[in-house]
């Protein structure tokens, strides 16, 4: 049984790596850039992996959609607050 998640992130930012450092240095949580799985678009995917106790992964799913939903600074522009919404 699987116990990993592979998700799209090219709303939100144009390369996994860069992504998957901002979110560990910003929100505390690790997840895996999708160029260590393979080729095929990479750079747009990272791989979450949910081996932790539920509590671990709530809290987990929080930090990372209070990361998701503020700007940050140096932030790709897809990050970018639009005129008016910030």
């Amino acid at each position: 049984m699987p116990f990993y998640i592979y998700a799209g992130i090219e709303r939100f930012a144009p390369d996994s790596g860069k992504f998957a450092v901002d979110v560990l240095e910003d929100a505390g949580v690790a997840i895996t850039p999708g160029k260590d799985f393979g080729a095929n678009q990479a750079e747009r995917y990272v791989r979450f992996a949910y081996t932790r106790s539920m509590s671990d992964l709530q809290e987990g799913v929080r930090r990372l959609g209070k990361f998701l939903s503020s700007p940050l600074k140096n932030a790709s522009p897809r990050r970018q607050p639009r005129a008016g919404n910030a």
